[in-house]
């Protein structure tokens, strides 16, 4: 489906091409009035963009995914879109917006649990930007618990990051097995991120 290959390949390192494809299969949706499709093909725009640091477009697309998710209903979709648009705010800097966001998530989502570990990562993010080391691992430990191996990439990568803050003994091994686990995954923008942790436990 060009949907999932324009997603794989957004996260995969070739965002543009990604998100070409990804645009292709909204308008495909919108043409063919499926709403559920649209929704989940904003949201994948969103992410797509955020990956290009189109911060504020993303956020918009987010919103639109949201949009259209509640107006037909859809509780998976409308916690996925909160996902996105939490990320979005996040990445704006707006810790507040983002925190409230990804608790909206995640009291939609209770029983989701892909969508549980993904928002609590991001709430671990907004702690440990606001240097609040004990909640951040409280929540990043949360979203370890949940989920599955590959979608906890974002639960490990901020795992990392909160060890290298607060200089862990073991902040070099839990690296390194994040590292590892999203080379395997190809997810390039956490592996970049990664690898930059990496000159502060040399």
């Amino acid at each position: 489906m060009p949907l999932e290959l324009g997603v794989a390949l957004a996260t995969t390192g070739q965002p543009d091409e990604g998100l070409t494809m990804i645009e292709e299969a909204l308008e495909l949706e919108r043409s063919l009035g499926h709403p559920a499709g649209e929704a989940y093909s904003l949201w994948a725009r969103s992410d797509a963009l955020l990956r290009r640091g189109r911060v504020q477009q993303a956020r918009e697309s987010a919103e639109e995914a949201l949009a259209v998710a509640r107006r037909i209903g859809h509780r998976e979709w409308s916690a996925l879109a909160l996902k996105g648009l939490g990320d979005a705010y996040l990445a704006a800097g707006d810790l507040d917006a983002a925190a409230a966001t990804y608790e909206e998530c995640l009291a939609l989502a209770s029983s989701m649990p892909i969508l549980q570990s993904w928002a609590q990562a991001g709430v671990a993010s907004v702690h440990l930007a606001r240097g609040d080391l004990e909640a951040a691992r409280t929540a990043a430990a949360a979203a370890l618990r949940v989920g599955t191996p590959l979608t906890q990439l974002q639960a490990r990568r901020v795992w990392a990051e909160i060890a290298v803050a607060g200089g862990d003994s073991d902040a070099s091994s839990i690296v390194g097995a994040a590292l590892r686990h999203a080379e395997g995954a190809g997810d390039v923008l956490i592996v970049q991120r990664l690898t930059g942790l990496l000159t502060f436990v040399a």
